[in-house]
């Protein structure tokens, strides 16, 4: 099967999918256009691929808060809070040279194909084949010869039946070139997202399984050294070897000794109460069992954990209110005492005060209950909700709990009907959710964990939080100030929704995300974040100079409008897309993608400086417009490009000047790498211009993965290759011709090395 090569777009990280043949044909011997792979380190340095799966666990609905009464039990199914990977489709096992790999058919969307692919699979055809074709980031395929060479028996073909995408790990059926209907044995795994290119080619190429297990031995094969050779009948242009130097015998080629249908992978579920001594948890299967203890009243946090047949898991935190036997209701304001306190289950006492307009309802659980002198009386006090109606902005809540810092009283839902000039739990944990239907001037919170905050409209809210866990704040009035010692949010889902934050101040995590979804132009004055910001960020509008600790793995941030200065010291992580950031400093750059999308305008930087006191390390940088000097420890796995458009299929650099949007320049770029580690190793830089590129040490020996730079002119270029011990230092490059001359006048070799000079 021959693919044309069509244009595709840059990716998040630079990778381009190999256009390639899918060749069920023997004997076929035309050359693969190969994709170099961005994520290969140097030789030497290779890290070992961890187990993944494309069958992953994931949250499908959020578990409801529950209420139990003292000393009862209840079970939840969870089958409706987790999506499963057991599906009515049939699951096959590969078991291969290099591991088992296991499939999940899709019987229902491809029942053609699956049932044809099924024919080998029970007739035992797959046995004892090999893995004859791997192209390196874009396919692995076997189901066609035997390790002499011969092909295996096949079946009449199979109609063609595309739809599903050819994403990285899954499967679909090889076909000859021309004939959409002409698949019989042969299948590829596709080990890069091929969708762009498979979809469309020959009819589309028939997606029919993905992989379950095993997508890191798939990676394994696609990672093996390949080379052009003939077993018996048949021609092999790219075929894996166990060993480079082991030669084609069967021991050294990647058997498939065996492949055949398995039982349906189970989910299993696990769950963990916070506190056992108000309830315990048990499992089985897709059960969750509760079971309050009895004479205990409170909250608890029951951790549920659904892990997949990879060993992925997902989280799910529910909150457990163990309400007591009896229920005392205590009216607060409105003519009533304006303060009542009580002593909860652990000794804790605490008092709560309402005052202004309204009244309120304190709502106690416990056992043998009783209003007494001002105090609610009996064992397992708990302060189950408040509930205030016709409260105005000049009405106030205080719940003050034990004078101890490491104390606290937890409490349950809070509800006003109304406005609040102020809302105070000091020394108390916000167990619940907390609702004002009107406006709130102050509040005041040292914890809350697992619950929701919401605010209606008014014309300010200013909040002071303590520790917050997976919390979620959404407020309709402006936010005059938001500050926090910690809010993390490691179960996700969470977030903070606003019109506009005038001051966020945070002395540690801030990971929930953040909306600001008013109107102005400046929606967030300031921000201040001790450690890492994290979660979905969209901010329209003017930004300040954004200091903050660090960006997490999750971070997600998309702004409108530039940002002056972005210093981040404890390094950058996550997705930020903008139109130009004036300087952007930070320790390191790790898996991160800046994408800067301001218009390109001659004398205009989408991106000032970028100051790295690290490494660059997987991330990718790409702006339309110009970037400034560039400077970090290391450059490694990374892509730095300016003005760069798309690039062919199976390259990774520009060779054209289509390939450039504008002509956009790099400054300068500057490693420093420190005693033997490589400044510059498996990156590309690319620009219609570059500056002055002092690199450091290299290597050009990047495993058979190009690497390197393109540009029309280059200012110059200093590099120490490490590999071959030579010293590559370059004037002003404008010309391949005079390249290739000063090159071989200094007998130099640049191997993997690419420096792709640029013709108008």
């Amino acid at each position: 099967m021959r693919f044309s090569a069509p244009r595709l777009p840059f990716s998040k990280l630079g990778n381009v999918s190999a256009a390639a043949r899918l060749t069920a044909g023997a004997g076929e011997s035309q050359r693969d256009a190969v994709a170099a792979r961005r994520r290969r380190r140097l030789a030497a340095a290779v890290e070992s691929l961890e187990s993944r799966t494309l069958l992953s666990v994931s949250v499908s609905q959020q578990i409801a808060p529950i209420s139990l009464p003292v000393g009862t039990g209840t079970t939840l199914n969870l089958a409706p809070d987790f999506t499963d990977p057991q599906t009515t489709g049939t699951f096959v096992q590969f078991q291969t040279s290099l591991g088992e790999v296991e499939v999940q058919l899709f019987d229902q969307s491809t029942p053609l194909t699956v049932a044809n692919f099924l024919q080998y699979v029970n007739g035992g055809l797959y046995n004892g084949t090999i893995i004859h074709r791997s192209v390196s980031d874009f396919v692995v395929q076997g189901g066609g010869y035997t390790t002499t060479g011969a092909p295996i028996t096949t079946f009449a073909p199979v109609q063609n039946e595309p739809g599903i995408s050819n994403t990285q790990g899954t499967i679909a059926m090889a076909k000859v070139s021309g004939e959409p209907d002409s698949a019989t044995s042969q299948f590829f795994f596709n080990t890069a997202d091929n969708s762009q290119v498979l979809d469309n080619e020959n009819g589309g190429f028939t997606v029919f399984g993905d992989i379950v297990q095993g997508l890191n031995v798939v990676e394994e094969i696609n990672n093996l050294t390949t080379v052009s050779t003939t077993l018996g009948p048949t021609s092999f242009p790219n075929l894996p070897l166990l060993s480079p130097t082991g030669g084609t015998s069967p021991s050294n080629l990647v058997q498939v000794t065996s492949v055949a249908t398995v039982a349906a992978p189970q989910l299993t579920i696990a769950a963990v109460s916070d506190n056992t001594k108000l309830l315990t948890t048990s499992v089985s299967g897709e059960d969750l069992s509760l079971n309050a203890v009895a004479g205990q009243s409170g909250y608890a946090h029951v951790t549920v954990t659904a892990t997949g047949p990879s060993g992925t898991s997902v989280t799910q935190v529910v909150r457990v209110h163990v309400v007591g036997a009896q229920t005392l209701n205590v009216p607060l304001g409105g003519g009533h005492p304006r303060s009542v306190s009580y002593r909860d289950s652990s000794g804790n006492t605490a008092t709560v005060t309402f005052s202004g307009p309204g009244s309120g309802i304190a709502a106690f659980s416990g056992t043998g209950l009783s209003l007494r002198g001002g105090a609610v009386h009996g064992t397992d006090v708990g302060l189950d909700s408040f509930t205030a109606n016709g409260t105005t902005a000049a009405s106030s809540l205080n719940i003050t709990g034990p004078a101890s810092r490491t104390k606290t009283v937890a409490v349950g839902d809070l509800t006003f009907n109304g406005s609040a000039g102020a809302v105070r739990l000091q020394h108390a944990t916000l167990d619940g959710d907390l609702a004002v239907s009107g406006s709130v001037r102050d509040l005041v919170i040292d914890s809350a964990e697992d619950g929701s905050i919401s605010v209606g409209s008014g014309s300010g809210l200013a909040i002071n939080a303590g520790i917050f866990v997976n919390e979620s704040l959404t407020s309709l009035a402006p936010i005059t100030q938001l500050k926090a010692d910690d809010w993390i949010n490691p179960s996700g889902g969470e977030g903070v929704t606003a019109p506009s934050i005038k001051v966020l101040k945070v002395d540690a995590d801030f990971t929930p995300g953040l909306t600001l979804d008013g109107t102005g132009s400046q929606l967030l004055g300031s921000i201040r974040v001790g450690a890492f910001i994290g979660g979905t960020w969209t901010v329209p509008g003017k930004l300040p100079k954004l200091r903050v600790g660090g960006t997490a793995a999750d971070f997600d941030g998309t702004f409108t409008t530039s940002i002056p200065v972005l210093s981040l010291p404890l390094g950058m992580g996550g997705d930020l897309t903008l139109p130009s950031i004036g300087e952007l400093k930070t320790g390191s750059m790790t898996d991160a993608f800046v994408r800067l999308n301001g218009a390109f305008a001659a004398g205009k930087t989408d991106l000032g400086r970028l100051k790295v006191a690290g490494e660059i390390d997987g991330s990718a940088v790409v702006s339309t417009g110009n970037i400034g000097a560039i400077s970090a420890r290391g450059i490694v796995l990374s892509t730095l490009y300016a003005g760069v458009g798309s690039v062919e299929t199976g390259q990774n650099l520009p060779t054209l000047s289509t390939d450039f949007s504008s002509h956009a320049s790099i400054a300068s770029v500057q490693t420093r790498g420190v005693d033997k580690a490589l400044g510059f190793s498996a990156s590309d830089v690319a620009a219609w211009t570059l500056g002055n590129l002092q690199l450091g040490k290299t290597s050009v020996n990047n495993d058979g993965s190009a690497f390197g730079i393109s540009a029309h002119t280059v200012a110059g270029l200093s590099a120490f290759d490490v590999s071959k011990k030579q010293t590559l230092d370059f004037g002003r490059l404008t010309s391949a011709a005079a390249l290739a001359k000063v090159v071989a006048a200094r007998k130099l070799t640049l191997e993997d090395l690419q420096i792709n000079l640029i013709s108008d």
